[in-house]
C-alpha cells in the first residue's frame, strides 16, 4: 500500500492558516487574564493570556496576544478613564478580537477593541471578594483594634528609598516646628507592581524580628497611576497587615478610594505628609494634654490649699475660743483652790501655831536654869548628865547648883530611893 504523501512545514502551517480563516471569518469576543503585557517603544501593546481554573490558581490555557498601534493609541485613554487603571498583569479583560497565524511567527489573537466595564467589574469584584474573604477569616478589624501610642516616636518605614514620597515624609516630620523627636528606621521595599505584595511582606518579617523596637509600622509611597495600586488590593498582603502586631499606618497616596490594604490598616491617611503631620499632631495633642492636666493639678491644688487653709483658720478661731474657755475655766478653777489652799493653810498654821505656843509653854516651864532657881541640882560626869546607872564608886560627881557646882567623890550608890 503506498503511503500518503508527506507535509512540508509550509503546507502544514498554511493549511491551519487557511483553516483559522474559514472557521473565524469574524471578530469574536474573548474572556482572559493578563499575565504579562509590554507595551513596545513602536506604540504596539504585547500581552501574554491565560486561563486559570482550581483553587491553586493553574494555568489551563495561553496564548499570544497583540494590539497594533492604530487601535491601541485609543483603547489605552478610554480604559484608564473607566477603570482608572492602566492594563497590566493580574487584570481579567473582555475583548473583541481575531485570530491571526503567520507562516514564520506562529498563533496570535489581534485585539481590536477591550470592554473596561468588564475589567472594572472584576477589579471590583476581586476586591470585595478579597475583603469578604478577610472578614472570613475573621482578620479585617485587627490591626485596628490595636492600641496607638499617644505618642509614636519609634517608627519602621516600609517604602523605596529614592521615593520621593519618604523624602517629603522624613522632612516635614525631622523638621517639625515644635523640635519633636523621631527615630525612623526605613524598610525598604518595591512599592508597585506585582512584585510589591512579596516585598512588602519581606520587609514586615523584617520589622516583626525587631518588633519591640517600634511604636508602629508607616508604610507610604509617592503618587502615581491607580493601577501601580493595584497590589494593594492582593489578598496576602492585606492579611499580612491586617494581623500584624503593630499598628500600622498607611499613606499611599490616592485620594479617591481606599485600598483593601488601607481598610485593614489601623490609619489610612492620603499621602506621606498627611501621615508625617498626623505623628507630630498626636505629639502636640499628648503635650497639650500633658500642659493641660498640670495646670489642672495646680488649679486642684490650690483649691485644695485654699479650702485646708480656710479650714485651718476656722479650726483655728474655734481653738483660741476654746482655749480662752479653757483657760477662763482653769483660772476661776486655780481662784478657788488658791482660796481653798490659803483657807486651809491659814487653819494648820494657827493649829501649828497653837501647837509651837504650847511647845514653847513647855519647853520654857522645863528650862534647867529655872529648874535650878527651884533648888534642883544636875549631877553631871565628864561634863555629861548622868543617872544612877551610870555612876560607879569613887567617881567625882559635879552637881550643878543655880548659884554654883560641887565636886563629890562617890562612897556609896543606893539604886532604890526606898532604902534611904
Amino acid at each position: 500500500m503506498a503511503q500518503p504523501a508527506a507535509l512540508t512545514l509550509l503546507d502544514l502551517c498554511l493549511d491551519v492558516k487557511q483553516s483559522l480563516k474559514s472557521t473565524f471569518t469574524n471578530s469574536f469576543l474573548l474572556i482572559a487574564e493578563i499575565a504579562e503585557c509590554k507595551e513596545n517603544y513602536s506604540g504596539h501593546c504585547y500581552l501574554e493570556l491565560v486561563q486559570k481554573e482550581g483553587e491553586g490558581d493553574q494555568i489551563i490555557a495561553r496564548a499570544k496576544a497583540a494590539i497594533w498601534k492604530s487601535s491601541y493609541r485609543m483603547i489605552k485613554p478610554y480604559f484608564f478613564s473607566v477603570t482608572g487603571n492602566y492594563l497590566c498583569a493580574g487584570m481579567k479583560i473582555l475583548v473583541t478580537a481575531q485570530i491571526d497565524f503567520h507562516e514564520l511567527y506562529g498563533f496570535n489573537i489581534i485585539i481590536k477593541d477591550i470592554d473596561p466595564n468588564y475589567t472594572k467589574g472584576d477589579l471590583s469584584r476581586q476586591r470585595d471578594e478579597t475583603i469578604l474573604k478577610l472578614k472570613e477569616d475573621g482578620v479585617f478589624d485587627m490591626n485596628r483594634s490595636l492600641a496607638l501610642p499617644e505618642v509614636v516616636q519609634r517608627i519602621a518605614v516600609i517604602s523605596s528609598e529614592n521615593a520621593a514620597g519618604y523624602e517629603d515624609f522624613l522632612d516635614q516630620l525631622l523638621q517639625n516646628e515644635y523640635d519633636y523627636s523621631f527615630n525612623v528606621t526605613l524598610y525598604q521595599s518595591i512599592m508597585q507592581g506585582s512584585e510589591a505584595p512579596a516585598s512588602i511582606t519581606q520587609a514586615l518579617d523584617a520589622i516583626h524580628n525587631d518588633i519591640d523596637h517600634y511604636d508602629a509600622v508607616v508604610i507610604i509611597r509617592g503618587g502615581g497611576a491607580v493601577a501601580d495600586l493595584n497590589c494593594f488590593d492582593q489578598y496576602w498582603l492585606a492579611s499580612n497587615v491586617a494581623q500584624f502586631p503593630l499598628p500600622i499606618i498607611t499613606g499611599i497616596g490616592h485620594e479617591k478610594d481606599d485600598s483593601v490594604t488601607d481598610l485593614v490598616a489601623h490609619t489610612r491617611l492620603k499621602t506621606p505628609t498627611s501621615v508625617a503631620d498626623f505623628l507630630i499632631q498626636k505629639s502636640l495633642r499628648f503635650e497639650s494634654f500633658i500642659d493641660e492636666s498640670f495646670s489642672g493639678l495646680i488649679d486642684f491644688c490650690r483649691d485644695i490649699m485654699l479650702k485646708k487653709n480656710y479650714a485651718v483658720h476656722t479650726f483655728a478661731g474655734k481653738l483660741n475660743t476654746l482655749a480662752v474657755n479653757r483657760i477662763n475655766f482653769q483660772h476661776q478653777y486655780l481662784i478657788k483652790k488658791t482660796g481653798q489652799i490659803f483657807s486651809n493653810s491659814q487653819q494648820l498654821l494657827l493649829k501649828k501655831n497653837f501647837k509651837l505656843e504650847l511647845a514653847e509653854g513647855f519647853i520654857k516651864a522645863n528650862d534647867p536654869e529655872k529648874l535650878l532657881k527651884k533648888g534642883f541640882v544636875i549631877p553631871v560626869l565628864n561634863n555629861k548628865k548622868v543617872d544612877i546607872h551610870s555612876v560607879s564608886l569613887q567617881d567625882v560627881l559635879e552637881f550643878q547648883f543655880y548659884q554654883g557646882r560641887i565636886f563629890a567623890k562617890v562612897e556609896k550608890i543606893i539604886p532604890d530611893a526606898s532604902n534611904l
